[in-house]
């Protein structure tokens, strides 16, 4: 993982993910070292017996691996709100993470639609998001 990255990242998105991280939850602890890959959402969501999202601590686009430490285990309202966090205070890229969860296939959309808290929060940020997203501007190397 991207120490120097994570390093330019908020204490309070850390405060959080830590604190709402399902990996602590009691009938998980055998899936802590586990491999990160797709089939370990479904390990987690099984032992959980709820719909769950790995979340990566350091996202791909900012140069993080697919590896066991960069993710945490995150409800769909806690995944946005991870996001938001680093939207709201690194801009970017991060409105445009925070917009693909708000979206993703069918079967995602299913399971988050059932999260009351997070379809509440997607209504309150849906503006917010979409103004952002419009507005962010890759580098293209002109100053």
């Amino acid at each position: 993982m991207n120490a120097l990255k994570l390093k330019t990242y908020p204490s309070e998105y850390f405060s959080f993910i830590r604190k709402v991280d399902l990996k602590n939850h009691p009938r998980v602890s055998h899936l802590v070292d586990e491999k990160y890959s797709l089939p370990v959402g479904t390990k987690f969501r099984n032992s959980l017996n709820r719909y769950v999202e790995l979340h990566h601590i350091l996202p791909i686009f900012e140069g993080s691996v697919l590896e066991t430490g960069n993710f945490v285990v995150l409800s769909p309202f806690h995944h946005l709100i991870a996001h938001l966090i680093l939207a709201e205070k690194l801009g970017g890229k991060h409105w445009c993470a925070a917009d693909a969860v708000t979206k993703g296939s069918d079967l995602v959309r299913n399971y988050r639609n059932d999260d009351k808290d997070y379809c509440h929060l997607v209504k309150v940020y849906k503006e917010k998001i979409k103004y952002n997203v419009h507005q962010y501007k890759p580098n293209d190397g002109v100053i």
